[in-house]
């Protein structure tokens, strides 16, 4: 199969929702595809995604969850499409739904998203060069091939994507409705304007950097704990070994060593019972960074996560050494070697689950247990493999939400609090977390800034732990300011006169004109700039409570759509009354640019009432909001025919603009015979019915229209 020509654009083109790629495919795209060929193209999702699966997306489902609308979704187009967003997926991009846009015998066209052109120039050409292979694939040698080249690819290219918990809030996000943008830094905002929010891992737009640093520093952490009279080790920070056999007598055996300054578990040995162990294991840590080392007292005790969130406990996993559970008859090795086979276990830090390893590490420990490899515990008996009970090497996790006592949640939401961080992973050791520290005993023993997710993640698969917190920081909303999209050739007249009425209504207002880009009476540019660019500076801006952008027709066709959803589309007629933009695009051009807006349109739809036969129907049957604009005697037949659609327009005389609504009209103003006619007038025509559109308070359209021109206009009301 032949990828003809790829042509990409910064906005989004068709109906997806975000940087969008049209890709023209040669014979063989439209063919459509038996259940045996959707089977085994399944089974090469599933080898793809077995180790990290898509949250919420099961291969049963291939290619329809990964496709915006169901053409082509039983033909090879839409597995190519579903094929080449899965691909960007595993790299770690951020990508949205495909779309196949049409199907022919020569030639099809299909719309996919991306965020890396590098990631999308590899990813498409990979799935057509071996897609006929895996879709007649009898002895799975097609798959084995396909992953040969597919796995070092991945391993290339996903360091420089997004990281997986950041990839599990855009999805969360986007599922609810919520903008998703990247950033610069793999960051990631949601919503617009004064609503938006930004995520950085599990890091938020809130995350205190007093807090972070404080909760790097384990023995700042302690510290501020001991002071709070909450339960924490005994413990001392080291820079030296020279204090050790002090510290082993004051303290006992066993013993916990960790580097003061590191996350994730690295370098952190528990259960120490030896000198030689503990020299060891305090030179590794020491050599992990410059902070020092904490030497603790070791608190007996299951290994919880709780994580915690604004202050509250969201949920808590007890966390499980790396190890396996004897059935009387295997010896560890085959335990290890069973228990690897587990398709959730991958070799990869980004895997769901970790591959079990026995290495010196694991040897050592099981040695100390009084085990070796080819030991055979009885059944039912566990025999742990890593001292600590960190996801990253190879542990797993039981949700234990229901069950934690009040004081244990407390003392971790309290720990939490006096840190300051308003996302974190407090680590809780007790005997039984039913029951409280303060009868059975237990510790904190670190507080997380940025903690992973993946505990929670394995020990309740069902639970879109992302989705509520995107839920808690957005307030449940979708975190959108209002945009209004004036489509046509430069219409500054019409932006400044939106301008003037706007703002008083919504505070700062973002304007985007042929004049440049103002946020309120501020010139942040004085060019014109694209569409999509404008749309990114403003809808980026924390302080943009509303943006309207005149964007022109030719700027969708070059750059695509400055975003996935429109509050209000106005659709102004050009000067003279063309409407060929000056000849630079036909009508039917121009009418498919307005059908592709009103499809992304939400609120309401201002047109000329002459174009209300042509366009009204599929906005009506959506149950848009149309609002139509005429000058005397304009749209009668129009107005017939939809008695639905609202009116602003001129009585007959010129001189009474009226806003008609079913049931009822009211008058905005009377204007003298001098403004009654000409552009100017039209213009002041479309600003009031889009105000109408936004809500604009009454008072405030009626006394734009007022002010607009002392010679022409004068306030009445009624």
């Amino acid at each position: 199969m032949e990828l003809l020509s790829v042509n990409l654009f910064a906005g989004s083109q068709a109906a997806l929702s975000h940087k969008s790629a049209l890709c023209l495919l040669g014979k063989g795209a439209d063919r459509p595809l038996d259940p045996v060929e959707a089977g085994r193209l399944r089974a090469a999702v599933e080898a793809l995604t077995c180790t990290d699966p898509f949250y919420g997306l099961e291969a049963a489902d291939w290619p329809h969850c990964l496709l915006a609308s169901p053409l082509g979704a039983d033909r090879v187009a839409g597995w190519v499409v579903a094929l080449a967003v899965t691909l960007q997926r595993l790299a770690y991009e951020w990508v949205g739904e495909g779309q196949v846009l049409s199907v022919g015998e020569d030639r099809t066209l299909v719309a996919l998203p991306w965020m890396r052109r590098s990631v999308l120039d590899q990813a498409l050409p990979m799935v057509l060069a071996h897609f006929s292979g895996l879709a007649g694939d009898e002895d799975g040698q097609a798959l084995v091939a396909f992953k040969a080249v597919v796995s070092p690819w991945l391993e290339k290219v996903q360091p420089e994507g997004l990281a997986p918990n950041t990839l599990r809030f855009a999805h969360a996000a986007a599922v609810r409705g919520m903008p998703v943008t990247l950033r610069p830094a793999g960051v990631l905002q949601f919503g617009w304007g004064n609503r938006a929010f930004s995520m950085y891992s599990s890091f938020s737009s809130g995350t205190s950097n007093l807090a972070t640093r404080c909760a790097r520093n384990k023995m700042h952490t302690k510290e501020v704990l001991r002071e709070a009279f909450l339960p924490v080790p005994q413990g001392v920070l080291l820079r030296d070994e020279s204090a050790l056999d002090r510290i082993v007598s004051e303290f006992g055996w066993p013993l916990v060593v960790k580097p003061n300054g590191q996350d994730q578990g690295m370098g952190v040995v528990a259960n120490i019972r030896s000198l030689g162990l503990l020299k060891q294991a305090f030179e590794e840590a020491r050599q992990a960074g410059p902070e020092g080392v904490i030497v603790e007292k070791h608190v007996a005790g299951d290994d919880h996560r709780i994580l915690v969130v604004g202050g509250r406990m969201l949920m808590a996993t007890r966390r499980i050494n790396a190890g396996v559970t004897g059935d009387g008859v295997s010896t560890i090795a085959e335990l290890v070697a069973r228990e690897n086979t587990n398709p959730l276990r991958g070799v990869n830090k980004r895997s769901l689950m970790i591959k079990l390893a026995l290495d010196a590490e694991s040897l050592a420990y099981l040695d100390e247990q009084g085990y070796g490899d080819a030991s055979v515990p009885a059944a039912g008996e566990f025999v742990a493999l890593r001292r600590t009970a960190n996801i990253s090497t190879g542990g797993t996790a039981v949700d234990v939400t229901a069950g934690v006592h009040p004081d244990n949640a407390f003392a971790a939401e309290r720990a939490a609090r006096l840190v300051g961080l308003d996302i974190a992973g407090v680590d809780f050791l007790c005997p039984d977390i039913t029951r409280s520290w303060k009868e059975v005993g237990g510790a904190i023993c670190e507080v997380n800034a940025q903690p992973g997710f993946r505990p929670h993640w394995l020990s309740d698969p069902a639970r879109d732990i992302n989705g509520e917190i995107i839920d808690w920081l957005s307030g449940g909303g979708e975190a959108r300011v209002p945009v209004t999209l004036v489509l046509g050739p430069p219409a500054a007249a019409l932006t400044d006169l939106l301008q003037r009425v706007c703002v008083p209504a919504v505070g700062q207002l973002g304007v985007s004109s042929a004049s440049g880009i103002r946020i309120d009476e501020r010139v942040i540019r004085d060019q014109s700039t694209p569409g999509y660019a404008a749309a990114r500076m403003l809808l980026g801006d924390p302080d943009v409570a509303s943006v309207i952008l005149q964007v022109d027709h030719r700027d969708i066709v070059r750059h695509g759509h400055p975003c996935d959803r429109y509050g209000v589309a106005v659709f102004p007629l050009l000067d003279g009354g063309s409407d060929s933009a000056g000849g630079r695009l036909d009508a039917r051009e121009i009418a498919n640019l307005r059908s592709a807006v009103m499809a992304r349109t939400t609120g309401a739809v201002v047109m000329a009432s002459r174009d209300l036969p042509a366009l009204a129907a599929t906005p009506l049957a959506r149950g848009l909001r149309i609002i139509t604009v005429s000058m005397t005697g304009e749209g009668e037949d129009g107005a017939a025919r939809f008695p639905e659609v609202e009116r602003v327009y001129l009585t007959a005389g010129g001189h009474t603009l009226v806003h008609r609504v079913r049931g009822g009209a009211r008058v905005l103003a009377r204007l003298d015979g001098e403004g009654a006619n000409g552009q100017r007038l039209r213009t002041l025509l479309f600003a009031v019915a889009t105000a109408v559109a936004q809500g604009v308070d009454a008072s405030a359209v009626q006394e734009l229209v007022s002010g607009y021109d002392a010679g022409a206009a004068r306030r009445v009301h009624g």
